[in-house]
């Protein structure tokens, strides 16, 4: 029985929508984890922009989605982007720029540098999980969204205009 469960466990790991998210900060890692599981994707961690980029270049199953951090330190998010770019279009694989900085100015540097959006951390479970889902819809297939995570959004939205 407890083959089987196991089985099960990666079966539904395996068909989950992954996430690729790229920060060199342990904890910020975990809680994009603990705010992304439960809703139904599965987070890919990468420490850096070396390591995202080796991953995407080496994955035999391109991520959905990436969340990078605009301060990753052996190389910036805006560079790192840049390089995404020049492998995969905006429309292929959008890419959500995240940082503690809300000034103008760097939410324009990442615009350009082929980000599809920007979220000022500390991230909200319902603006992350709507801009997500949102960006998923626009640029992949239906299956691309987890099951219940559309549910999750809606639910996690509703949550937020309710209160």
């Amino acid at each position: 029985q407890h083959q089987l469960q196991q089985h099960q466990l990666q079966h539904q790991q395996r068909d989950r929508t992954e996430i690729l998210s790229v920060d060199d900060n342990p904890v910020n890692q975990m809680v994009v984890e603990s705010l992304l599981e439960p809703v139904g994707y599965r987070v890919i961690k990468c420490m850096g922009a070396a390591e995202a980029l080796s991953h995407l270049a080496s994955c035999g199953r391109m991520p959905a989605l990436v969340l990078l951090d605009a301060n990753t330190t052996e190389m910036g998010g805006v560079e790192c982007c840049r390089e995404i770019r020049k492998q995969f279009a905006s429309s292929i694989l959008p890419v959500i720029m995240t940082s503690t900085h809300s000034k103008v100015a760097s939410v324009v540097a990442a615009i350009h540098a082929g980000s599809n959006d920007y979220v000022v951390k500390p991230f909200q479970r319902a603006d992350l999980v709507q801009r997500i889902g949102r960006h998923l819809r626009e640029h992949t297939s239906p299956l691309s969204t987890p099951h219940g995570a559309a549910s999750a959004e809606h639910h996690e939205h509703e949550k937020f205009v309710g209160s």
